[in-house]
């Protein structure tokens, strides 16, 4: 099985376990590459590969000027908007991008990306 795919299977189980909380989720590089995504079929036309690359670059530079003031690694940005949350998790060399439902659980969400962030740093061997 390719990283790819492999990584889509967790994305895939990581919506299935966040339904009602998750409603697309993305691993890219730091530079904005998409390893793979997963969205619900709801949004999946609005979310293409492209606005997925920006959000993570967009979100990579933040966590490196973070990093340059504070001389400190930034773990994770939580962007609210009006319709849910833009979430952005550093794993290690890799970013998971997770946008919420309106009203989600974070404290549900936070306690799943342990989990799959493990699973990622695996899989990518980072």
């Amino acid at each position: 099985m390719s990283i790819r795919v492999a990584v889509r299977s967790i994305l895939e189980d990581l919506m299935n376990r966040l339904r009602d909380e998750v409603v697309g989720c993305a691993v890219s590089t730091m530079d904005g590459f998409i390893i793979s995504s997963a969205a619900l079929p709801s949004i999946s036309s609005r979310l293409s590969s492209e606005k997925l690359s920006e959000l993570g670059e967009i979100t990579s530079r933040i966590f490196h000027e973070i990093e340059e003031v504070e001389k400190a690694k930034a773990r994770s940005i939580a962007i609210r908007g009006s319709n849910g949350y833009i979430l952005s998790i550093a794993v290690n060399d890799a970013l998971l991008l997770i946008l919420t439902s309106e009203n989600p659980n974070l404290g549900l969400i936070l306690d799943e990306v342990r989990a799959v962030s493990g699973k990622l740093k695996e899989l990518l061997g980072y």
